[in-house]
């Protein structure tokens, strides 16, 4: 229901997008989703913070985030 996150959701919803991971992930005491297919050439620009906010957009580093992120729950498994 959230504007922002059903957005990017209708945006790997199209045929042949590929497979897609929706997952919550914890970060540095935060919550964090993702939106993960291996189609990406940048993963970055698909991970947010709750209000929406690109984890580029927070200063946060890809290579960071990856190594110490925990993944809490995909909330979505799917192929468009």
């Amino acid at each position: 229901d959230i504007p922002w996150a059903k957005a990017e959701l209708t945006s790997f919803q199209r045929p042949k997008s590929g497979p897609l991971l929706v997952t919550v992930y914890a970060y540095q005491r935060e919550y964090f989703l993702a939106f993960e297919n291996p189609f990406l050439s940048s993963p970055m620009s698909h991970i947010y913070d709750c209000s929406g906010k690109n984890i580029s957009d927070r200063g946060i580093r890809y290579n960071d985030f990856t190594a110490e992120a925990k993944k809490l729950k995909v909330l979505l498994e799917s192929k468009y």
